[in-house]
């Protein structure tokens, strides 16, 4: 299992992915549709990294319910989009 970032290191896409996905998902920016929102960005942000993503379908939905329910975190977050690269 990764470690945690540290301040003054550099962190991985995969980190930056999740942390956008859960404030997206968990702030709710936007009038609807957030967690939809916040999945795009973070497959979109791994494929602008050069690592995409291929989660088993269903996945994503999951992880924002889970996301959303405070069964994931930040951690759990990076740790699902880390296991799917391609």
């Amino acid at each position: 299992m990764p470690r945690p970032p540290r301040i003054g290191t550099l962190t991985g896409a995969a980190w930056r992915a999740a942390a956008l996905m859960v404030t997206l998902v968990r702030l709710r920016p936007l009038p609807a549709r957030n967690a939809l929102f916040g999945a795009a960005v973070a497959v979109a942000y791994m494929d602008a990294s050069g690592q995409g993503i291929d989660p088993p379908y269903g996945a994503l939905i999951d992880l924002a319910r889970d996301i959303d329910a405070a069964r994931a975190d930040v951690y759990d977050t990076g740790d699902r989009l880390r296991s799917w690269r391609i």
